[in-house]
């Protein structure tokens, strides 16, 4: 097991590396997770720093595959999404040219088959995944692809014989039967080589030893096969080429079908019987999932079709209560007409309370359904389960397997029939069952609003629904789309015939009672959900409850390793694990979701613990103060200090770093909703409640931290939570936190009238705007924060201007740009350009006015700061506008539209696309009017939405 280089090195590394690329190249081209690397390389519960191994693992290899210059022949380890793909051409894996060439093999005639099979062999080079960890995995996988192997020399043997040369069969096949003595189907090819070879009795002898050892170690009489080789050998002499012909492998697939192989199974005669069906009656009132159900079909395949050479198996998987068995049961008795030998269901209860169901009650059920005599039913499961697959051989048979916890669960009741069908469900993934057995996974979803108000009419009736549509939506959305629910939903109304679906819908819009009503007699959402999370550990518990503490939406692992004071390499792999379990939804690369029925469960059942809540509120704030303050540090290159934090000893992991600007923009942009829910997390809590420590953060901290990066993406959502933050700082007594003594408080006070004011004037409500960002100028010049009182009488200026009063607004643009210079921010020549322009404007010198304006504008500071850049041409462009020269004012207007939309200054490109609109009405032009206009309603919607 490695990597050959072109020069015919082959490159290999320590067990665990070696079973990470094992891995890789089982899957080449195809992505995969790092829970199914972390399965490959530990059996039992990894240890805790597991994904930093593997993460370590797949470095090195990268690093050994450059180093071979791997890339230059189409060969990369690449990152996707949250796990890793290995890509190469398929001809430089051995196992695909084996594949291929066994393939090309089993279509040809005897004597073509014989050199593509020894050219096939001839690449084994020692034992299946030699060098990688003896887990479930691996151990699996080694056996399927040894078992293709085996598969490949019982074809060659086959093909020798039939091209008349059976002392080359009887020397092939020789050893490899004596190390494995228990492979019916290899043994009887070779008795039939010693038969034509004139070894009559040695292979008779050779018959019966294995006869012993099939009844010492399994308890077993040799198969059909196996059987039917020895009766031909005490009959008359056979000639050469009538031989019997093992089953080709496939090459499709990266685990050939012998890991399903036929065990030896002793010949049993089928008691009398009708065919057997143990399917449960279909699903009542079954709505929707019609592309899952095609989707379904194309994955077993045409009924029509040619056999598969692998029996499909499809693996239906999604959260408690999304109606996987209904969808199972569903397409299961739509298609039984294609499986006329018989349906076979079992519910293996791996969710239940009292435990899985015990694999040989199973094969007992199964195979006195078959038509298996009970008394012929082995006593062990090993011999049972041989039995099993003996007899679904050559049927045309489905196997529904419903509640599965785990895929060695189910393997045993896979049959090995090409023309059986098998579909498990579970709530977890059951990734190892996708690697070792092929399963094709089908996740279901929630439904959509439509297919939930659909499934309300389909009980309610079509008159009751229709008369409140829009309460029938909300009951879906309320119901998270979950099908239980809503079923119970729909039975609760059908019940209460006198409710209206208003009434329904307002009982479950109330959070503390939405699980309680839920429930309708032994079925609840909040058993379904139980059940789910008593599977989990204690710390992939903690971790889910404490989730379930999140007052926002989406996160990722960095607050999820806030929430519950836990290392964040730990707590992605809990998220990994809690998304296996589809108790959390990993909505888009790194960023999580719970889903409210699923969150509310979380919440209420840590609620009893209130010191671990406040715990865990407090490590939140932090995490988000700290992450929050290093954004505006890089954002604002003006070097005045932001709110500073308080002394905390109990600081949580460090969040993420930011390298520019735009990183820390973008996650803004992607936290705001989450930082607004904690800002009023914390302000609520904070009311009514005794006064912090010195250590903790006061409640007002957020949003005072929000200034600069209000100015770069304002969302209105902000100004109730920066009000309430603003009267908390002024009037200490509305909460029983004091503000602690320092610079916090002023500054804060400043900023956050600073932030407020931007959001007012932003969302029209200019005189209080103006009002509040009057205070924090006067409060950051008393303050020495310069540059930020720059930018603040700059928006001040603005809102004058707007206020329709350009004497007022000249005089603060130039106390900003002054403020600018004493900050070091703009240099004095712009002040002085900005000045001469004005004075040229208003005495109608356009000339001088346009080069002075050009000048102060070619010294702004473009490498620090570009709203001033832009806001320069604006002002520049509203002035010519003000004194009557339209056009000029246009062309400096379209170039502040430019530097603005380059720099995503969204406020500032809706303030001069609304300019651009009067101009373009006071020139006559309709038409480009009302195209600004729509332009400027569009970016004012995107300010206000962020």
């Amino acid at each position: 097991m490695g990597l050959r280089t072109a020069d015919g090195r082959v490159l290999t590394g320590p067990e665990k590396r070696t079973s990470v690329l094992a891995v890789l190249l089982l899957h080449l081209n195809r992505a995969i997770s790092p829970d199914l690397l972390t399965s490959a390389l530990w059996d039992e519960e990894p240890p805790r720093h597991s994904r930093t191994v593997v993460q370590g693992h797949i470095s090195r290899i990268r690093a050994a595959l450059a180093q071979a210059d791997a890339p230059a022949r189409g060969i990369e380890l690449a990152t996707l999404g949250g796990g890793y793909v290995l890509r190469a051409p398929d001809e430089h894996l051995d196992s695909h040219r084996f594949a291929t060439l066994t393939a090309q093999a089993r279509g040809a005639a005897a004597a073509a088959a014989v050199p593509l099979l020894r050219r096939a062999l001839g690449l084994w080079h020692g034992a299946a995944l030699a060098g990688t960890a003896y887990t479930g995995v691996l151990t699996a996988a080694a056996q399927s692809l040894e078992d293709a192997r085996l598969t490949a020399v019982e074809n060659l043997g086959v093909a020798l014989l039939r091209s008349r040369n059976a002392p080359e069969a009887v020397a092939l096949l020789r050893p490899e039967a004596a190390a494995h003595p228990l492979r019916e189907t290899l043994l009887a090819v070779l008795l039939e080589a010693m038969a034509a070879c004139g070894q009559q009795s040695s292979a008779i002898e050779a018959f019966h030893r294995t006869r012993r050892l099939l009844k010492e170690n399994l308890g077993i009489e040799p198969g059909p096969v196996l059987s039917s080789v020895y009766a031909g050998l005490l009959g008359p002499s056979r000639r050469t080429g009538d031989v019997w012909t093992a089953p080709a492998p496939d090459a499709t697939r990266p685990y050939p079908p012998e890991a399903r192989r036929p065990a030896p199974a002793p010949e049993v005669r089928s008691a009398p019987g009708r065919r057997p069906d143990l399917l449960p009656r279909p699903p009542a009132g079954f709505i929707g999932r019609a592309p899952e159900l095609r989707h379904l079909a194309a994955l077993t395949g045409p009924a029509d079709g040619p056999a598969a050479s692998v029996p499909p198996v499809v693996l239906i998987t999604g959260p408690a209560g999304v109606g996987k068995t209904s969808l199972a049961l569903r397409w299961a008795h739509q298609h039984t007409a294609r499986y006329p030998d018989g349906c076979l269901f079992a519910d293996l209860r791996g969710f239940s309370a009292n435990g899985e169901v015990d694999e040989m009650q199973v094969l007992r059920m199964f195979l006195q359904a078959l038509g298996v005599p009970a008394s012929h039913v082995p006593d062990t499961s090993q011999a049972a389960a041989a039995l099993y697959r003996s007899r679904v051989t050559d049927r045309r048979l489905l196997v529904v397997l419903d509640n599965a916890r785990g895929s060695a669960q189910v393997r045993s009741l896979l049959p090995s029939g090409r023309h059986c069908t098998t579909l498990v469900t579970s709530r977890n993934r059951l990734d190892g069952l996708v690697v070792t057995d092929g399963a094709e996974p089908l996740v279901l979803r929630e439904f959509p609003a439509r297919t939930g108000v659909a499934l309300l009419r389909s009980v309610l009736g079509e008159a009751r629904v229709a008369e409140e549509e829009a309460e029938a939506h909300r009951l879906a959305r309320l119901c998270d789309g979950l099908p239980l629910a809503l079923r119970i939903t729909a039975a609760r109304l059908r019940a209460r015939p006198s409710w209206s679906l208003r009434a329904m819908a307002d009982e479950l819009a109330n959070e503390q009672q939405r699980l309680l009503l839920l429930r309708a007699e032994d079925m609840s959402v909040a058993a379904a959900l139980g059940v789910s999370v008593a599977q989990l550990t204690a710390r992939d518990a903690a971790l889910f409850h404490a989730l379930g503490r999140f007052p926002g939406r989406e996160f990722d692992d960095w607050t999820a390793a806030a929430l519950v004071g836990l290392p964040r390499p730990e707590v992605s792999e809990g998220l990994d694990r809690l998304g296996a379990a589809h108790l959390v939804h990993e909505e888009r690369p790194g960023r999580y979701v719970l889903h409210d029925l699923v969150r509310l469960f979380a919440r209420d059942a840590g609620s009893h613990d209130t010191a671990g809540a406040d715990a865990a509120r407090r490590r939140l704030l932090d995490h988000y103060a700290r992450t929050l303050r290093h954004a505006v540090t890089v954002v604002d290159p003006s070097g005045d200090p932001p709110v500073p934090l308080p002394v905390h000893g109990g600081a949580g992991p460090h969040g993420p770093r930011f390298d520019d600007s735009a990183q820390a923009l973008h996650w803004y942009g992607t936290e705001h909703e989450n930082l607004r829910a904690v800002a009023s997390l914390a302000l609520t809590s904070a009311t009514g409640t005794p006064s912090g420590s010195e250590d903790d953060h006061p409640a007002w901290l957020l949003p005072a931290l929000l200034w600069p990066l209000v100015v770069w993406r304002p969302h209105g959502g902000w100004t109730p939570v920066l009000e309430r933050a603003l009267q908390a700082v002024e009037d200490p007594s509305a909460t029983a936190v004091t503000p602690p003594e320092g610079s916090a408080v002023p500054v804060a006070r400043a900023r956050l009238h600073a932030a407020l004011g931007r959001l007012y004037a932003e969302t029209g409500r200019l005189p209080q705007g103006g009002r509040h960002l009057a205070v924090a100028a006067a409060l950051l010049r008393h303050h020495a924060q310069h540059a930020t009182n720059a930018q603040v009488l700059m928006m001040l200026g603005n809102a004058q201007a707007r206020l329709g009063r350009p004497e007022r607004a000249d005089h603060v643009h130039v106390r900003a740009l002054t403020s600018a210079v004493g900050a070091g921010v703009c240099p004095p020549g712009m002040l002085t350009h900005y000045r001469q322009a004005r004075l040229a404007l208003a005495e109608h010198r356009l000339e001088d006015a346009a080069d002075h304006f050009a000048r102060s504008l070619a010294l702004a500071p473009a490498d620090q700061y570009q709203l001033w850049r832009a806001w320069m041409a604006g002002v520049h462009g509203r002035e010519l506008r003000r004194t009557g020269h339209m056009a000029e004012a246009r062309e400096h207007l379209l170039h502040a539209l430019v530097l603005a939309r380059r720099h995503h200054l969204r406020v500032h490109t809706a303030q001069v696309l609304w300019q651009l609109a009067e101009i373009a009405e006071d020139l006559g032009d309709a038409e480009a009017a009302e195209d600004y206009r729509g332009q400027a309603q569009q970016e004012d919607g995107r300010v206000l939405q962020g």
